[in-house]
């Protein structure tokens, strides 16, 4: 009896890890609100593009405003037991942080925020690192006065200082201008997003970095 428990007991074990390892991994879509209802249509092709490629998509509406709420929902996002996130998308306006005293972050064009002839805005580093190294910790300072998109922050001692992201990110930022509007932009652009995934590219995966002045 005891050895029947045993192979029972072995048996339900192995198929909850074979079901756990079968999930697919999550990919999380961050927009704002407005941007998705302007561009839904081609968002929520965009999401059955991820799903196409083996990801779970999960839609992260921007309500907040805020660089703190979207950190915290992306770490939930990450510890959830059922479709942990690997990486995430950041589109249309999404805070933008930046952040002090990490100039060691950078490559180049190294400035001096102690200097007083760099305004902050020069000085401070924008970085998305906020969002996808979750390791680091960070004391808001301000949200911009005159830029509402930017938040600054500064980059905290007591945390590791060197960048190692727990997830992946991009972002798609389209911006108003003379050539149209930044809604125009974006749908066009996850149009063609959208259709290059059906297209068979002999280019699929490039990686590519430029430094400022090289």
């Amino acid at each position: 009896m005891r050895h029947i428990i045993r192979t029972l007991t072995f048996a339900v074990l192995t198929a909850l890890m074979l079901s756990c390892s079968t999930k697919e991994p999550g990919f999380a879509v961050v927009i704002d609100s407005q941007s998705y209802r302007e561009a839904k249509a081609e968002i929520d092709c965009y999401m059955e593009v991820v799903r196409s490629r083996g990801l779970y998509p999960i839609l992260v509406i921007d309500r907040w405003g805020n660089p703190d709420s979207i950190r915290q929902t992306l770490i939930g996002l990450y510890n959830d037991a059922g479709h942990p996130i690997e990486g995430c998308v950041f589109i249309g306006d999404i805070p933008v942080v930046m952040v002090r005293d990490a100039q060691h972050f950078t490559t180049a064009l190294k400035m001096d925020q102690y200097n007083p002839q760099f305004s902050r805005n020069e000085y401070c580093v924008p970085s998305d690192r906020f969002y996808d190294c979750f390791d680091l910790k960070f004391d808001l300072i301000e949200q911009d006065p005159e830029r509402s998109e930017y938040f600054f922050y500064s980059l905290r001692g007591d945390c590791p200082q060197r960048l190692r992201p727990t997830i992946y990110s991009a972002r798609i930022f389209p911006r108003d201008n003379e050539t149209g509007s930044k809604y125009d932009k974006l749908r066009r652009y996850m149009q063609r997003v959208n259709e290059a995934d059906s297209n068979n590219n002999p280019l699929d995966r490039m990686f590519y970095f430029s430094g400022e002045g090289s």
